[in-house]
């Protein structure tokens, strides 16, 4: 996400049904309601998507053009806030007693809205317990109550005034 547009990136598909791509179609949704298609050249694997609107949730997909038609789309993206900060980086977590404590490096930008907190999720395959929240200029937060034995993945996900931006996920660790 950026402040009114969003950056999709997508590979060359497998196969091109045996005629050259000639282009890729994106396709923008905004809850239920479908935006007009965007055309990108073959060369494209990349495109900026503007006037979007701060705030809003949209799913994009894409999907390969050839003399045949447009091909089957992507599946779609995942909702992404437009105007939110992007990913923090660097994150990791070290296990500790019945607890976790997640680090990270702060997002690369906060898109033109300052970075209000961030929300750290344990994912354990089961119950997946309760997100924590840290405040705007916290790197890192102790994450309670974890299950001796179990193995976690954390997710990372900074907000500001225009929501929660996409989450960033740590490596498994196993709590103690």
């Amino acid at each position: 996400p950026g402040n009114r547009t969003a950056t999709l990136t997508w590979q060359t598909p497998l196969s091109d049904g045996g005629t050259p791509i000639t282009g890729y179609d994106v396709f923008v949704h905004q809850g239920t309601t479908s935006l007009p298609v965007q055309s990108f050249g073959p060369g494209a694997h990349s495109a900026l998507i503007s006037g979007l609107t701060n705030g809003t949730s949209y799913n994009f997909l894409v999907a390969a053009e050839n003399n045949l038609g447009v091909g089957t789309r992507s599946s779609a993206s995942p909702a992404l806030v437009i105007g939110s900060p992007t990913a923090p980086q660097s994150v990791s977590a070290t296990a500790g007693t019945q607890q976790a404590t997640v680090h990270w490096r702060v997002p690369t930008s906060d898109n033109g809205s300052a970075i209000t907190g961030y929300v750290v999720t344990p994912h354990d395959g089961f119950a997946n317990p309760s997100p924590t929240t840290a405040g705007p200029g916290a790197t890192s937060v102790t994450v309670a109550g974890l299950t001796t034995g179990d193995p976690y993945n954390f997710t990372v996900a900074a907000i500001n005034g225009r929501g929660t931006g996409p989450a960033s996920t740590t490596n498994s660790v196993t709590v103690k």
